[in-house]
């Protein structure tokens, strides 16, 4: 009974060893540092960053983050109306939204957008403060389609790898149940 155990628990390690080392190369995800677009724009008195992440935006998610600063003395606009508005290149798809900033930080007007059609989207911002009139800002980004192909093909190897290490524990359980059986 112990040299089937030991035979199992080997072949497990070996099981294991040989996937980790020949399997493909692992990748690591991005910081948040790299993984983050900035663009900066100048109108009026007004300069504005914007980050938009992820890095190379795909149809999905993106954040939006705006932070408006005056040119004149550096100070941040912490008290103002942000509104994005996101148009595709054919104008069919065109989503509005209100950027807020939280306690925490003042200075960052964030927003979520969900684009659903990969192509340029070009993003209108305007910056309201106080007692001054709207300023409006332009720009554009390039939205990718996603990569469909990749994530079915990691979702098989992820089906068959739980698989393989889910039957390997339930085969062992049986060995060992029916040699106990035995000895009984």
């Amino acid at each position: 009974m112990k040299t089937q155990f030991v035979k199992a628990a080997l072949y497990m390690v070996l099981t294991i060893i040989i996937f980790c080392e020949f399997g493909p190369p692992v990748l690591f995800a991005q910081s948040v540092e790299n993984n983050e677009t900035t663009v900066f724009l100048q109108e009026d008195d007004i300069q504005l960053v914007v980050i938009v992440n992820p890095l190379e935006p795909t149809v999905g998610t993106i954040l939006l983050t705006v932070s408006p600063v005056i040119s004149s003395s550096g100070d941040a606009i912490q008290n103002a109306i942000v509104k994005i508005r996101m148009e595709d290149e054919t104008g069919e798809e065109l989503y509005e939204s209100y950027a807020l900033n939280t306690p925490q930080n003042l200075n960052d007007y964030k927003t979520n957008f969900l684009l659903k059609k990969p192509g340029m989207w070009e993003i209108l911002i305007t910056v309201e403060n106080k007692d001054k009139p709207a300023v409006k800002f332009n720009t554009e980004i390039t939205v990718k389609d996603r990569n469909i192909v990749g994530t079915k093909i990691g979702t098989i190897v992820w089906i068959v790898v739980s698989l393989i290490l889910f039957s390997g524990v339930g085969y062992i359980a049986f060995r060992i149940r029916s040699s106990t059986n035995k000895l009984r």
